[in-house]
């Protein structure tokens, strides 16, 4: 046994690191990956505490309830070509998070919907709730292609220049249960499209024998069409409040960094490879709600006042961002 573990130690001595865990010149490289996200886009509070009973109720006064926010598996797919007698490669990638949803009950006397929707009763009191139910639903999907370009080069240590375009599709629902009783619900849905070019800086270091690090930092400026819409429910009447907008075009900015470890065999003319390591992504303004300043006119029973709505809407923006581990492994030929 002690023979067999001295070659086989012996035996990736000989077939040491890849000095490039990518496609060699006229190869191909294959890859998948395992991602293990944090969801940790903002704006997730959605109830508020009201004041005591006294001449100042009836204000937001206490603590903002947040929406959970939990881990979600995702996937990603990786293909690449190395360009003959040339150091370039071509390489398309897709990433995949299944939809997820998030969702959370908070109880109280007296409790305020946050999401500015502008509840009012006849006598421009605000509205309150025994509890607030939220449920967000996300969905995302993204596939890129880039041209990589050596810009440095050393025995132990690659600078990469990558140029190309990213088309990314993000979802977004909200659906908030207001129980006064009866139960009232309101409920958003956004949608953003996104196409444009993308830049990135790749580095590859040599640390110890088949081990080495590599960081990534890619910047995207995105054309995006957004929709969304907003419907406020009243089981005990029509639905009243119903919104939607019109398509339109958006500059958005997006950000992936990722930084792990590599591991890297060759053998023969096959190079595999395994890496584990962390990355964030964020979509700057990639989600959205359409809120009422004023808002449905209701009694403080709950039944329908007078006119549907007495203010201006508006659109509050804010970022899709997800973080977390990622687990890689590929093969280069």
């Amino acid at each position: 046994m002690i023979k067999l573990a001295l070659l086989f130690l012996a035996f990736i001595n000989m077939h040491s690191l890849c000095a490039n865990p990518h496609p060699q010149p006229g190869g191909f490289a294959v890859a998948g990956e395992y991602l293990y996200f944090f969801n940790g886009s903002d704006q997730t509070y959605f109830a508020e505490d009201e004041g005591a009973p006294t001449e100042a109720a009836n204000i937001p006064l206490g603590k903002r309830y947040a929406n959970e926010q939990e881990w979600h598996s995702g996937y990603r797919a990786e293909l690449a070509y190395g360009f003959c007698c040339s150091p370039s490669q071509l390489q398309v990638r897709g990433t995949w998070i299944p939809t997820f949803s998030e969702s959370r009950t908070v109880y109280g006397v007296s409790l305020f919907s946050a999401q500015g929707q502008g509840i009012i009763d006849q006598a421009n009191d605000q509205l309150t709730f025994i509890s607030i139910r939220v449920n967000n639903t996300f969905t995302f999907y993204a596939i890129d292609a880039l041209y990589s370009h050596n810009i440095y080069c050393s025995p132990r240590f690659k600078l990469d220049l990558k140029e190309g375009i990213e088309y990314s599709d993000i979802g977004f629902t909200e659906h908030q249960t207001l129980v006064i009783p009866p139960n009232i619900a309101q409920k958003w849905n956004s949608r953003s499209q996104n196409i444009g070019p993308a830049l990135a800086l790749a580095t590859h270091l040599d640390l110890w024998r088949n081990l080495s690090f590599g960081f990534t930092g890619t910047g995207t400026i995105l054309a995006s069409r957004k929709s969304a819409s907003l419907s406020f429910v009243n089981p005990t009447i029509l639905e009243f409040t119903s919104l939607f907008d019109d398509h339109r075009w958006f500059v958005m900015f997006a950000c992936d960094l990722r930084a792990g470890l590599q591991y890297s065999l060759k053998i023969c003319r096959f190079c595999f490879n395994v890496e584990v390591g962390y990355e964030f992504l964020s979509y700057f303004r990639g989600l959205e709600r359409i809120s009422l300043n004023d808002g449905p006119n209701l009694t403080t029973s709950g039944s329908f006042a007078g006119d549907v709505a007495t203010g201006f809407s508006r659109n509050d923006y804010f970022n899709f961002a997800m973080h977390g581990l990622y687990v890689q492994t590929g093969i280069s030929f």
